[in-house]
């Protein structure tokens, strides 16, 4: 199966049918993806570009950290 930017509202269901509270859709090609609530956006952990993200920004912490 191709993966394919999902609506807003597709998220939104997968979220409701699935009864997750993150939101790992690996079919899904969105990185960032807007918040259910308020006024931000989290990762989609489905992808794997935010793994990626997320170990980029901890090995800056490290290393600020640490020099």
């Amino acid at each position: 199966m191709k993966k394919r930017k999902w609506t807003q509202q597709e998220i939104w269901h997968w979220l409701e049918e699935n009864h997750r509270f993150f939101y790992a859709n690996p079919k899904d090609k969105n990185l960032f993806i807007r918040k259910r609530y308020g006024i931000s956006w989290t990762l989609n952990w489905g992808n794997p570009a935010a793994w990626a993200l997320m170990a980029l920004i901890v090995l800056g912490l490290v290393l600020v950290y640490y020099l």
